[in-house]
């Protein structure tokens, strides 16, 4: 008997992505699973859309946007209710293969305490890999994507895995707790990756399973590197220990400092440069989000 598993998909003004996406997901061979898409305030008519064509699809709505944590918060919550015993996290703008699920809950029936992975590819022809495992550098404050043209067939075990597209079991969110909603966007993944990790849980990609990433979140978000780095200074802020908590602030000492020679000299994107300044400001005044929600009111 297959085990139930429960597609969570966060939405944002998905117009244009979202429709293919669950199209993709009801198309898959194995059967045995429900869709929860939770709304994060969309402006752009797309969960009509999802409810006229979708009627077996759960949908939740937020009156504001709570961000990627907190959407797929809300979606978990309501599958873990709702029988679940697995959890798929979707992004709206991915496209699964017909075999994606089965391939993944074959390797999951053989590992307790596993999650799982396909390989991400941002395009299939020609064949270009978005995500084959994430590695964490302590040292230099970032957390990476692996790209790797030649995958193998043998399942890869990884240090954090892109809640792009990420099979949960139900345990894991007992044992490793849920996202953290101090993440709006980015790098919520590789803080529950660290958790699971320390729960005991293995992180896998699996090769033969693959979905495509459109990446129409990251090129209708100018605010990209802001979010990139505020998350980034939060996650090693919360997870670097011994050395690399002194380290970590001598090394963020020096990217202000550049920052600020960036400003003085006129030099690179201004554009970046306010936003990489402004997510500096925000995270040094415990005051997340403050620049972003600036925005929103004017």
């Amino acid at each position: 008997m297959e085990k139930k598993v429960f597609f969570v998909i966060v939405n944002y003004n998905g117009n244009g992505v979202i429709e293919t996406c669950l199209r993709s997901v009801f198309a898959s061979e194995y059967t045995s699973f429900e869709i929860v898409v939770v709304d994060n305030a969309s402006h752009d008519g797309s969960m009509t859309v999802v409810k006229q064509l979708f009627p077996k699809v759960h949908c939740l709505f937020h009156a504001e946007n709570k961000g990627f944590s907190g959407g797929s918060n809300a979606g978990i919550k309501f599958a873990l209710e709702h029988g679940a015993e697995y959890v798929f996290l979707l992004n709206n703008d991915a496209v699964v293969q017909e075999n994606t699920l089965s391939l993944l809950m074959r390797y999951a029936a053989g590992e307790n305490k596993g999650v799982f992975s396909p390989i991400i590819l941002a395009s299939q022809q020609p064949r270009r890999v978005w995500f084959c495992g994430g590695q964490i550098d302590w040292p230099r404050m970032r957390a990476t994507h692996s790209k790797c043209a030649d995958t193998g067939e043998k399942p890869v075990a990884v240090e954090y895995l892109s809640g792009c597209a990420i099979l949960v079991p139900k345990r894991a969110f007992y044992d490793a707790g849920l996202l953290d909603e101090e993440y709006f966007l980015y790098y919520e993944d590789a803080d529950w990756s660290v958790r699971a990790r320390q729960a005991g849980y293995s992180l896998w990609v699996i090769p033969q399973a693959q979905v495509v990433h459109a990446e129409q979140s990251e090129k209708r978000n100018s605010l990209k590197v802001y979010f990139l780095v505020l998350s980034g200074l939060l996650f090693f802020q919360k997870n670097a220990s011994g050395w690399l908590k002194w380290w970590g602030k001598t090394y963020l000492f020096l990217r202000v400092y550049k920052n600020f020679l960036d400003r003085y000299l006129h030099l690179g994107d201004p554009r970046v440069v306010n936003n990489v300044y402004n997510a500096y400001v925000d995270f040094r005044d415990k005051a997340p989000l403050r620049y972003y929600r600036s925005l929103r009111e004017r």
